[in-house]
Parts: structure tokens; sequence; C-alpha cells
């Protein structure tokens, strides 16, 4: 029992110690761009057949591209574990991205600013828990002592 208790310990206190570096690592793998609930393809075929894109100087032409793909939801945004295959990169301006996300579908992403929200919660989560475990350890390894002699 002592030793899984010390084992737990020690975990809890390694989870604590890691996971600000863990958040950067997915941070780091992150994807960002714009949130856009996409059009089917055929409205996009379409959309791109019939546009008049102003010229790519004009600061209204990342606008006009954003929406011949679909209806931006808010500025851009970092996301995790988001497939690569609802990531659009335009031909019309290959410099975006585009992150498909269609929520009449229950599509949702993870965003970077979740993450680390709730980073401190889990390391205080599992600084709590390895205290609690590292107490209970100490109680429970010490060795009864020794009978008093008799006199």
């Amino acid at each position: 029992m002592a030793k899984l208790l010390r084992l737990g310990w020690i975990l809890a206190f390694a989870c604590a110690a890691l996971a600000y570096p863990a958040a950067w690592i997915l941070d780091a793998t992150s994807v960002e761009g714009i949130e856009i609930a996409p059009f089917t393809d055929e409205v996009v075929l379409v959309n791109t057949s019939l546009a008049t894109l102003p010229p790519k100087t004009d600061p209204k032409y990342r606008a006009a591209v954003i929406d011949l793909y679909g209806v931006p939801n808010q500025q851009a945004m970092k996301v995790v574990f988001f497939p690569k295959s609802r990531v659009l990169r335009p031909k019309e301006a290959p410099e975006l991205v585009l992150l498909k996300i269609d929520r009449t579908k229950g599509q949702d992403a993870l965003q970077m600013k979740l993450v680390y929200y709730l980073t401190p919660f889990f390391m205080g989560g599992a600084a709590f828990t390895g205290l609690t475990l590292l107490g209970v350890w100490a109680v429970v390894r010490k060795k009864p002592a020794p009978p008093a002699p008799a006199a």
C-alpha cells in the first residue's frame, strides 16, 4: 500500500510540474486560422466561378476570398487536434488558413485559449492530489514504535 501511495504522489507532482510544458507543446502543434461556417462544394464552385475579386493590394481582398468559401464567425484562433481535412487554404490566397467548422453538424474545435485557461486548474488539482497522497503515505509508512522495555 505504501509503495502505491508513494508512486501516486510522485506521479501527481509530475503531472502538476508538466502541465505548462504540455500546454506549450500543444501550442507548438496548433493550427491558427479563421473559423468559417463552410458552404457546400456546389456553392463554392458557383461562388468562385462568378466572383469578381478586388485587386490583391486592396484591404478587402482577404474578406472577399473568405466569403467565397463560407461565412466567417470570428477573428483568427488557434486550435489543437483539428483534422487536416477541415483546414482549407484557398488557391486565391494561399497565405490564408480557413478552419471549416460546421456547428450545425456538431463540429467544434478545442481552442488554445481554453487549454491555457484550464492548465492552472489542472496543476492545482494534481498538486492537491499529490499533497493528499503524500500525507496519507507519510502516515501509513511510519513503523510502529518498539514496545517499551518491561521494568
